[in-house]
């Protein structure tokens, strides 16, 4: 819409806005689950399967380290503690756009344009992906 620099009309009715004291996580729930099924569905799919995995790997990771690669299970615990330290490191450092940038010069080969629609759609101003 396009600027007239013209002053508007005054409103022919009013509304009242009141604020709630609070909004219980009950009404939110059921906004979500009314109005955007598949993503809830998703979203609890992706939370479950994480919880699964994440839990998996945290239990598993002593047994499978002293089993496949002979490390003692007293020296097991340093090794989750690299695991953590990892895993905690690896949102906070490092360029965002750099994770992108590898996978798409690995998916498109050494020679070819490693940008694609996605990335540039994610970047409209141009900056360097």
């Amino acid at each position: 819409m396009e600027s007239t620099n013209e002053p508007l009309a005054e409103p022919d009715d009013s509304i009242t806005i009141r604020q709630r004291k609070s909004i219980g996580l009950w009404e939110i729930l059921v906004a979500i689950v009314r109005n955007y099924p598949k993503r809830f569905v998703l979203g609890i799919s992706l939370f479950v399967g994480q919880a699964f995995l994440c839990n998996a790997i945290l239990f598993g990771y002593a047994t499978l380290l002293s089993k496949f690669y002979g490390v003692s299970t007293a020296d097991a615990p340093y090794y989750l503690v690299a695991f953590a330290a990892g895993n905690l490191l690896g949102p906070i450092g490092g360029d965002p756009g750099s994770g992108h940038r590898v996978v798409l010069r690995h998916r498109h080969g050494p020679g070819r344009d490693h940008r694609s629609t996605a990335v540039r759609a994610a970047h409209p101003h141009g900056q360097d992906v």
